[in-house]
């Protein structure tokens, strides 16, 4: 693997580069990848442990950061170097106030790697979930520094097998989050150490609950005797048989359930089109200024609040009495777990092939998939009316994520053997 991947792939991915030179978000990204690296500054303490924890991006970056706080909590010392690969990542967490140095992953090239790692020397790397790089990797391990994969899962695709399958033997643990993936990796190296551990980010997901529960995002006063369904991360098609099946739920605004829509990339075209497809709303971002009139339309779903910025989604669930999951429909479905934390029945689409969370709370009964509006319709009339059925599926969803609940700690009792001092 080694001299295919630096004789054939690194010179395929340098010249692709170069093509990219009139990107400007890829220009971005590699100027402040060297930039913030030529800079780096580290004040030397012999008694610092510094722990190197990589990220794709946000998704990633919400299982690594419980175990992060947690480590800045227990270890005040502990120097965190925190790297993303995809601008998303980065713009929205790079002021993290528990990282100490924050920045873009240099591209897997040996010179590269060896700059990254001469200068930020860490004691030891723990990358999250499949972002995972070859020469990264071997250079770890030919410096003797532990690596650790966490929130591991099998591969989806056949044809990168041989590539990840040379870099899992390069780890010195991996942890993985369905326990039927754990055969899959001893298959191929039984001496290969691997430990099933709930996804870590289900942690964050309990301390969100909690926070939103008292302080929720909109006021619960706006509610106060409606019923709200929260459609999460949606895109065009989700949206498309949402608002369908909302309005032939609510005909003539009688049925108190109000509808907040929370598109996965709201970008200016994707909320305009949205906007047309119901012309009576008000953006979350006017929620705080919004008359007596307007809380009754919403109330009686007259009137559907769309979100126009990111970041919202996990609170807003706070408000919640049913949750729409989108994605499934297209490549796959968004994260199930942050609904279910909330003890809320989720709706989702079809194609849940890609997320273990959703296939588990589907043979749990507390997902359901929808492949229509009409089936839409169905489910929302089954959970607003029969309170056994919608009591069920919310005892259900959140017993699926209380039992998952302290991976952080027990990850952190591994690092804590690594540690200095």
């Amino acid at each position: 693997m080694h001299f295919i991947y630096n004789k054939v792939f690194v010179p395929i991915a340098k010249s692709y580069a170069k093509s990219k030179t009139k990107d400007e978000k890829f220009k971005n990204r590699e100027f402040l990848a060297k930039n913030l690296l030529d800079n780096y500054k580290f004040k030397e303490n012999s008694s610092n442990t510094r722990i190197w924890f990589h990220a794709a991006s946000m998704g990633e970056f919400e299982q690594a950061r419980p175990v992060i706080e947690l480590l800045k909590k227990n270890f005040p010392n502990v120097y965190i170097i925190l790297t993303f690969f995809s601008p998303s990542g980065y713009d929205n967490r790079k002021d993290y106030e528990y990282a100490d140095f924050i920045t873009y992953l240099p591209l897997d090239f040996p010179e590269n790697v060896s700059k990254f790692l001469d200068t930020t020397r860490p004691d030891l790397a723990i990358f999250i979930r499949y972002d995972i790089w070859y020469n990264y990797l071997s250079q770890l391990r030919h410096r003797c520094i532990p690596t650790f994969l966490l929130n591991a899962s099998k591969p989806q695709s056949s044809l990168i097998n041989s590539y990840y399958r040379s870099c899992y033997r390069l780890f010195n643990k991996i942890f993985v989050m369905n326990k039927n993936d754990v055969q899959y990796f001893k298959s191929f190296l039984p001496q290969l150490k691997v430990a099933y551990l709930p996804d870590t980010r289900f942690d964050r997901i309990a301390e969100k609950v909690e926070s939103s529960r008292v302080s929720p995002y909109i006021d619960p006063r706006l509610f106060a005797d409606s019923k709200v369904l929260v459609a999460g991360s949606t895109w065009m098609p989700d949206e498309d048989i949402i608002i369908r099946a909302f309005r032939r739920y609510n005909p003539n605004n009688t049925k108190k359930l109000s509808l907040i829509i929370v598109p996965h990339e709201p970008r200016p075209g994707h909320l305009s089109e949205l906007e047309r497809k119901w012309d009576n709303y008000v953006l979350l971002s006017k929620i705080n200024s919004l008359s007596e009139s307007d809380w009754e339309e919403i109330r009686y779903g007259k009137k559907i609040i769309i979100v126009d910025s990111i970041g919202k989604l996990l609170s807003l669930y706070a408000n919640a009495h049913i949750a729409y999951v989108g994605g499934a429909f297209g490549d796959g479905l968004h994260s199930v777990g942050e609904p279910a934390g909330y003890s809320l029945p989720i709706i989702t689409g079809t194609n849940i092939s890609k997320s273990p969370d959703a296939a588990d709370l589907l043979k749990l009964g507390a997902l359901s998939t929808v492949s229509n509006y009409e089936e839409i319709l169905d489910e929302l009339t089954k959970l607003m009316n029969d309170e056994e059925y919608y009591n069920r599926k919310s005892a259900t969803a959140g017993d699926f994520v209380r039992s998952r609940l302290g991976s952080s700690l027990v990850f952190i009792d591994e690092v804590k053997a690594l540690m200095k001092g």
